[in-house]
């Protein structure tokens, strides 16, 4: 798998792909070695077993205001600036929802990039999990509960971007452990 700069499982690939759940550690053993894993949204089947680099579980939280704010958390984490700077534009014309079913219970390795805030009454308050990722290894591995797989087809230009971002993370600058940014640490 060294050959690619980025591997994006589909959204609930954990319930959907038994030779997924079954390779994983093969997956795992790709980012070790300076890979960069994008784990896109799963249900609770990501929750049977030990799939991520270190502990974390699935969670219900999600934001169903599209429009909902998205604080950024490491606005200096190469994920978000390299090859496009995501700032608030990239939050704008999403449709239907930010994002579902994001990463809960974790261990403190993972870290989060964004904060969302859902205003209505039944789900008030600030979410985390939505973008979360973890060192191991020389590689980056990434849960992107945000709901790119809706934003995409429906052309949201800030989806793009961060997905670009995401594909990129192998070769933005300061993203290889031991270099500089908040993955050398």
């Amino acid at each position: 798998m060294s050959r690619f700069d980025a591997i994006v499982t589909g959204v609930r690939a954990y319930e959907r792909r038994d030779d997924l759940r079954a390779n994983n550690s093969r997956l795992l053993e790709y980012v070790r070695n300076g890979g960069v894993a994008i784990v896109q949204y799963n249900k609770f089947e990501f929750n049977q077993a030990q799939y991520g680099p270190y502990p974390a579980k699935v969670s219900q939280n999600r934001v169903t205001d599209e429009n909902s704010p998205v604080r950024v958390l490491a606005p200096d984490d190469p994920l978000l600036n390299f090859p496009n700077r995501i700032g608030d534009a990239a939050w704008k014309g999403w449709v239907q929802d930010r994002g579902l079913y994001f990463l809960g219970e974790r261990d403190p390795q993972y870290h989060d990039l964004v904060e969302l805030e859902d205003p209505f009454p039944d789900n008030r308050g600030p979410k985390t999990g939505a973008l979360v990722e973890a060192t191991y290894g020389r590689g980056r591995w990434v849960y992107v509960g945000l709901a790119l797989w809706r934003q995409l087809p429906a052309g949201v230009d800030g989806t793009y971007q961060i997905l670009a971002n995401l594909i990129s993370l192998g070769k933005a600058p300061g993203a290889k452990p031991g270099t500089t940014g908040p993955a050398a640490k």
